[in-house]
């Protein structure tokens, strides 16, 4: 029996249970405290047991916005690979450019999910008390090695022009999200100890897949990139490194559920919860340049399988821990330069909900290592 009979089985055995036991909606506000994110040791995801498919008329539509990059891969292949299928679930996802564009669509209810950066317009969201959570991570940053890096234009590198971050001094840089974004704050992580700060250089909003055209062109000096748009670059020997692992083991890159989702169909939000973390369990060690992964990263963002492959892995943890000192740290840096609408830190109660991850977590049981 392969994976995808596995996984559907196990979804019709979950959906059941849902429906015959009065499982109680998660607590907003859970009182134990967060766990910080580990690289896991690969090995095997654990497999459900046998049972038929839910019928389509059966499954339950929910609405994801994501920003299209490797950051959300584990989505991706929960949707592609069938997870979310098996738990009853029509998962769609729906491009938007950046997670403050996102944060509008959630607050509003038009969407459920959202596959986001923390920005500051989710700052400015969660100190006002709107409707949201964050519920589980992305992509984690590596200890060492990570994919995302600062890169600047080769012949400025080669000539000495820009050989430090120090060196960025009104230069064009460009990122994702623009001011306030995710990439702002590993810029911002990047340039401390220089000296400079983002509001030193000419910040550049330009999507990821639009970036190795820039440095081509010679439209900017530096950006923010993450992977596999790093390899592809290098590659075309259009640019190189300039600072690495800017924030070691930090979580930027999250998954949002709407207040509207967590209220009013919670039984839906278990089961995306449960799908999620079966597609990070599946892109563990080996299998996470597997065939049918490998289908799933190409058919959500722009990118070859070659720059996928000479990307160095991106870390998912498997049991989706939420790491909250390093969400204090992202509102912090948005914070202190000056694009949030308030000065004093966040109540974290009022951005988290580790409930959803807590009820996944207890029907897969902790990754095997």
């Amino acid at each position: 029996m392969n994976m995808r009979s596995l996984t559907k089985a196990f979804g019709v055995l979950l959906v059941m249970a849902l429906v015959l036991t009065a499982c109680p909606s998660p607590s907003p506000t859970p009182t134990e405290a967060p766990t910080k994110a580990v690289e896991p040791t690969p090995t095997t995801p654990p497999k459900p047991t046998d049972t038929p498919q839910p019928t389509a008329e059966a499954k339950e539509v929910v609405k994801v916005a994501y920003v299209p990059i490797m950051h959300f891969a584990p989505l991706y292949v929960a949707k592609e690979r069938g997870f979310f299928d098996a738990l009853g679930l029509d998962v769609q996802l729906e491009t938007v450019k950046s997670g403050t564009e996102a944060i509008a669509f959630l607050t509003e209810g038009q969407i459920d999910v959202g596959a986001i950066a923390v920005t500051a317009g989710a700052w400015n969201a969660f100190n006002q008390g709107l409707d949201l959570r964050v519920v589980a991570p992305a992509a984690l940053k590596l200890m060492k090695g990570d994919p995302t890096k600062l890169m600047v234009r080769k012949d400025l590198y080669d000539s000495g022009e820009v050989t430090t971050a120090a060196d960025l001094k009104g230069r064009t840089v460009a990122m994702a999200g623009g001011p306030g974004g995710g990439g702002e704050y590993l810029v911002a992580k990047a340039l401390e100890g220089s000296g400079l700060t983002v509001h030193d250089v000419e910040m550049v909003k330009i999507g990821n897949p639009d970036m190795a055209a820039a440095f081509e062109t010679g439209a900017i000096d530096a950006a923010l990139m993450g992977s596999p748009y790093v390899a592809q670059v290098m590659q075309a020997g259009t640019a190189v490194p300039l600072v690495e692992d800017m924030a070691p083991g930090a979580m930027t890159v999250v998954f949002v559920y709407s207040g509207k989702f967590m209220k009013e169909r919670p039984e839906a939000a278990k089961r995306f919860m449960v799908g999620l973390m079966q597609g990070t369990r599946a892109m563990q060690g080996d299998e996470y340049l597997s065939d049918e992964n490998m289908a799933a990263y190409l058919k959500y963002q722009k990118s070859t399988e070659e720059a996928i492959r000479a990307s160095t892995p991106m870390l998912y943890d498997p049991n989706l821990n939420i790491n909250e000192e390093s969400l204090r740290d992202v509102e912090r840096v948005h914070r202190e330069n000056g694009r949030t609408d308030y000065t004093d830190p966040v109540p974290m109660e009022n951005v988290v909900d580790y409930s959803w991850q807590r009820y996944a977590l207890m029907i897969l049981g902790p990754y095997q290592q």
